[in-house]
């Protein structure tokens, strides 16, 4: 079932690239937040078929019928990990919007390892 959640994600992930060019189009915004628009939308393509794996492992693993422990769990990570690290990359770092974008949305690979 992990295995065909990935399949479908990656499907998803190629018609969120395809609709990257077209999608911020519809919006009367500058072509500099258009540009950045689109590629969010890639990075979030590209990295959507980690997210349904982590989501796939760690509800069969670590889950087990118990939505306390996986709410709890989500919602520390979010605030412990992401959060902070969200923070820190903004205020201590030179990077780009994208970049940040990128290691945030990232961070689920860690949460596979500690779930």
């Amino acid at each position: 079932l992990t295995r065909f959640s990935i399949f479908l994600c990656c499907l998803t992930s190629a018609l969120m690239a395809l609709v990257s060019f077209v999608f911020p189009d519809l919006y009367n915004t500058s072509a500099e937040v258009r540009t950045l628009a689109r590629r969010m939308i890639l990075v979030c393509a590209l990295l959507t078929p980690l997210d349904a794996g982590a989501n796939g492992l760690y509800f069969t693993i670590r889950s087990g019928g118990q939505v306390l422990v996986t709410m709890v769990f989500d919602s520390l990570f979010c605030w412990s990990v992401q959060v902070p690290v969200s923070y820190a990359l903004v205020c201590l770092t030179d990077l780009p919007v994208l970049a940040i974008y990128a290691v945030i949305l990232s961070l689920v690979a860690l949460k596979c390892v500690l779930g």
